[in-house]
C-alpha cells in the first residue's frame, strides 16, 4: 500500500522524524514532517498529584510497568484509562487496591490535571506518541520508554527508560522523583515550554497550509505547461 501510494500521491504527508525516516528508506522519497495538531488545556496541572496515570493500558501498551510498580509503591495511587485491550488486563488490576480503572473519557484534560506523572511504556514501535505531548502541555510530568519516535518527538524533555532496560529502572525514576520534587516541577516547566514552541497549532496548521499552497502552484503550472507547449 506504501509502495502505491508513493506513486500515485503528489504530496506525502507524515507525523513524525522517526516515520519519514522508514518512508525514505522503503521508498526512497522524503515525506514531509506535519504533527499531529493538539489544542492546548485551558487549564494546566492543579498540582494536586493525586495518582500517576497510563493511557489504554494493556500488555502491548506495556500496562505490566504499572503493576510492578504498583508493587513496588503500595502507597501510590495508579489509574490506567482507556482502552484495555483484549487480555487479562482488567483481571490482573483488580488484584491491585492501589490501581483504579476510568473507561473511555471525553474529558482527558481532568485526568492529566490531577496526575502526579504520566507513565508511557508502550511496547510498539510509536509513530509519534501523542500521550507525552498532551502530558506535556498540562505540565505533567512523562516517564516513557525509548521506542519508536518517542525520543525524537519528547527530544530531551521526558524521562525516558531504555527499550529492553530492567524493570526497576522504572522504579529507580518513581524514587528519584519521591526525593526530588524541585527537580521534578523544573523538568515539568522546561517541558511545557518545549511543547509551546515545538507543537503550537498555529505553527503546524500554517505550515501544512504552506505544503497545499505548494502543491497547488506546482499542479497549476504542470497544467499550463500541458496546454500551452506546442506539441510537434
Amino acid at each position: 500500500q506504501g509502495i502505491e501510494c508513493n506513486t500515485l500521491t503528489d504530496l506525502m504527508l507524515i507525523n513524525s522524524d522517526f516515520s519519514a525516516t522508514i518512508f525514505k528508506r522503503i521508498l526512497g522519497r522524503q515525506p514531509e514532517v506535519i504533527y499531529p495538531v493538539i489544542i492546548p488545556p485551558k487549564q494546566l496541572n492543579d498540582n494536586s498529584e493525586a495518582y500517576i496515570l497510563m493511557v489504554n493500558p494493556s500488555i502491548a501498551k506495556g500496562v505490566d510497568v504499572v503493576f510492578y510498580l504498583a508493587r513496588c509503591f503500595p502507597d501510590l495511587h495508579f489509574k490506567l484509562v482507556g482502552a484495555l485491550g483484549e487480555d487479562n488486563t482488567y483481571l490482573e488490576l483488580k488484584k491491585y487496591p492501589n490501581i483504579s480503572y476510568c473507561p473511555h473519557t471525553n474529558d482527558m484534560s481532568a485526568l492529566y490535571q490531577q496526575a502526579y506523572a504520566v507513565l508511557f511504556p508502550s511496547c510498539l514501535e510509536e509513530t509519534f506518541g501523542r500521550v507525552p505531548v498532551e502530558a506535556m502541555w498540562h505540565r505533567v510530568l512523562v516517564i516513557a520508554r525509548d521506542i519508536g519516535a518517542v525520543s525524537s518527538v519528547v527530544e530531551k524533555h521526558a524521562l525516558l527508560v531504555a527499550k529492553n532496560a530492567p524493570m526497576s529502572e522504572w522504579s529507580d525514576i518513581i524514587t528519584w522523583l519521591l526525593a526530588h520534587p524541585t527537580e521534578k516541577k523544573e523538568i515539568e516547566a522546561q517541558a511545557y515550554e518545549f511543547v509551546k514552541q515545538k507543537f503550537d497549532p498555529i505553527v503546524i496548521l500554517n505550515k501544512f497550509e504552506q505544503q497545499l499552497t505548494q502543491l497547488l502552484k506546482r499542479q497549476v503550472v504542470s497544467y499550463i505547461k500541458e496546454f500551452t507547449c506546442p506539441s510537434f
